[in-house]
């Protein structure tokens, strides 16, 4: 494996998201254009003191800009048929439109809420929200979509109940296709964390099943062949711990990036602040095998951000060279104890 280095940056003057949250969703056009989140689970400050933060889930939009002084996150004032409140929902930007998929509305405590079905488009240019139809598969959240790439790009949908298929989404004609999948299926999970590896592979990492037991499992899917592989490790191989909430992009088209997530301990969620790298070789005849390399460990100091989960990574261009990646990190949370809303730059490069 090649030698990555990992550094972050703090954005202390950057204008802040508020409320701070966790749970939402992030999407934007290309690395290229700015960052937009939608929803999640809010936390704000009581006005009493000594009583526990309030939160609750909310629907507004926002968006980090960095081509002007303000540099920051700007809040949204969007149109149209407005999504109502939800949080870990799944969203996908294809021709400069965001897909927003499902995603759970806990609504009043202690009711359980309700798991959504609805889909909704919103026009990136005109910040115009449309219902669309329902997702066919019935309400789904904790899951993931991705984008196809190609002529006519379409969006992947992988939930819980996807173990020997996957959702093709076609925006063209705003139609569903259940695709059949073969091979080491990763099996029925939610809080799992995935990225297009490159143009034809799926790279899955973790999750959590419906009984809680937590997954450190990466798979591969081919989007040529449908088939998926579990990733082979080496014997006694390091590796990241059983986590959900984690977050998951690809550098250079041959690394998956891992920061971050929740383990589970005798005292409760565990959230984690490490960054690691998977490099994946598939060979179309054998095994996938991999190898993960820990790039930075926990918390060390201002420069690095609390352990969380829950958050959002996304592409972040400033003009970077292809050997360097840039992510914006936003929100996430220690569960039930506290939410950030600060700002943070990882930056994923070749040792020199």
């Amino acid at each position: 494996m090649a030698l990555l280095e990992a550094e972050w940056t703090n954005l202390p003057q950057s204008q802040r998201i508020f409320p701070r949250r966790s749970g939402h969703t992030a999407f934007s056009a290309s690395a290229k254009h700015p960052t937009f989140v939608f929803g999640g689970y809010i936390e704000q400050d009581s006005d009493k003191q000594g009583d526990p933060p309030l939160r609750q889930v909310i629907n507004d939009l926002w968006k980090y800009d960095a081509a002007t002084d303000h540099h920051g996150w700007i809040k949204q004032e969007p149109s149209g048929d407005i999504p109502g409140p939800r949080l870990v929902a799944a969203s996908a930007v294809v021709n400069s439109k965001a897909y927003l998929i499902g995603g759970w509305d806990p609504e009043t405590e202690g009711t359980g809420g309700s798991i959504l079905e609805s889909v909704s488009c919103l026009d990136l240019d005109s910040l115009q929200w449309k219902e669309l139809k329902n997702f066919p598969d019935g309400p789904t959240s904790r899951h993931i979509a991705l984008v196809l790439p190609g002529a006519k790009p379409k969006i992947l949908i992988h939930n819980h109940r996807c173990t020997g298929h996957v959702w093709i989404f076609d925006p063209e004609t705003e139609s569903y296709t259940q695709q059949p999948t073969t091979g080491q299926s990763p099996g029925s999970l939610g809080l799992h964390a995935a990225t297009m590896l490159d143009d034809t592979h799926v790279l899955l990492f973790g999750g959590a099943t419906k009984d809680g037991t937590m997954s450190n499992q990466s798979h591969v899917l081919n989007t040529e062949t449908w088939e998926w592989k579990q990733v082979v490790l080496g014997k006694d191989a390091d590796c990241p711990s059983p986590r959900a909430g984690a977050c998951l992009v690809a550098h250079n088209g041959k690394y998956g990036i891992l920061f971050g997530g929740a383990e589970t301990t005798d005292a409760g969620l565990n959230p984690k602040g490490d960054v690691w790298a998977l490099q994946v070789v598939d060979d179309l005849d054998q095994e996938c095998t991999g190898r993960w390399s820990m790039l930075l460990n926990e918390k060390q100091g201002e420069a690095f951000p609390e352990p969380r989960n829950a958050a959002t990574l996304s592409p972040f261009d400033e003009g970077q060279d292809m050997d360097t990646s840039k992510f914006l990190l936003t929100g996430g949370w220690a569960p039930f104890r506290r939410t950030w809303d600060d700002v943070f730059i990882l930056s994923i490069r070749h040792s020199s």
